[in-house]
């Protein structure tokens, strides 16, 4: 299983991997759903995930295996404590669950947003770094002239990669100031200290 949590939703993708089984592939198909169904609709209570929850089940040909798929998720969201709801499957063979939200799921007891990446799970690229360090400069530089210059200190990586490129030529050329560029490990990438000289 895969389970991936959106802000507006959680997917769930039943995977066979490598998996073939000794039966027919129809029988394999609905054998495995079985034993995924049980074990999402554990993961649901554990994890206590609520709102909208899509289920990419392995794709099954026989109408009778999709309906015994439904009934038994039926039967087990029964079984669940919190208001759980087995809607149906879409046109697109997606099984669409509703479960009643909790302030306390797990995710937000043991996970707190990354500060850097603000919990998108990325980091601004050197160039959209380079990007803002410039419109900042521009910025103090409408207000007042640096004529000393200005100093970045950035993360061993992100100063690597620009130095010796010639994204701040354009403001030694329009402003008259110079940029120095400084790694050091206590900037975290995707971020930036802009001083002045």
């Amino acid at each position: 299983l895969v389970i991936d949590k959106t802000e507006a939703m959680t997917v769930i993708d039943v995977n066979t991997g490598s998996f073939v089984g000794d039966l027919n592939l129809a029988e394999t198909a609905f054998a495995l759903n079985q034993e995924a169904a049980e074990e999402i609709m554990r993961q649901l209570r554990l994890r206590d995930i609520g709102g909208i929850i899509l289920v990419d089940f392995i794709d099954m040909e026989k109408e009778s295996h999709n309906k015994a798929l439904l009934q038994q998720l039926r039967h087990l969201a029964q079984l669940d404590r919190v208001k759980t709801n087995v809607v149906d499957i879409t046109s697109l063979g997606l099984v669409e669950i509703t479960r009643k939200k909790s302030r306390h799921n797990i995710e937000n007891l043991l996970h707190t947003a990354c500060p850097v990446c603000e919990g998108s799970g990325k980091v601004l690229s050197p160039e959209a770094v380079a990007i803002k360090i410039c419109r900042d400069i521009r910025r103090i530089e409408a207000r007042k002239h640096v004529s000393e210059g200005y100093l970045v200190q950035l993360a061993p990586d992100t100063a690597n990669q620009l130095k010796g490129t010639d994204y701040f030529a354009g403001l030694a050329r329009d402003l008259g100031v110079s940029v120095e560029i400084e790694a050091t490990r206590e900037i975290a990438p995707g971020c930036y200290v802009l001083l002045q000289k």
